[in-house]
């Protein structure tokens, strides 16, 4: 893993939040709807995968040294520092 390639991941699951967040949005705004609640439900689904992904890129990037469970908070809780880092790498 390089960080090129942790940071194109990063990249991703922003784009994927932001596509999972709209169609949340749209749901809420019409919560009787099937077809949004399906559209969220898959956008939901591609966020979380993309999560995991720059998770295990950390964890693997680090060698181990960042463990899975600190991945995870870094990127809730810790975003604009991650947005730095990645914006002065590579």
């Amino acid at each position: 893993m390089t960080v090129t390639t942790l940071k194109n991941l990063y990249n991703e699951y922003l784009r994927k939040e932001e596509i999972s967040d709209a169609a949340d949005e749209a749901w809420e705004n019409d919560y009787d709807n099937e077809e949004l609640e399906r559209a969220f439900d898959e956008a939901y689904r591609e966020q979380a995968e993309a999560m995991n992904r720059v998770i295990d890129g950390i964890v693997e990037i680090t060698n181990g040294r960042i463990d899975k469970r600190t991945a995870h908070t870094m990127l809730l809780k810790g975003r604009d520092a991650l947005t730095s880092l990645f914006n002065m790498a590579a």
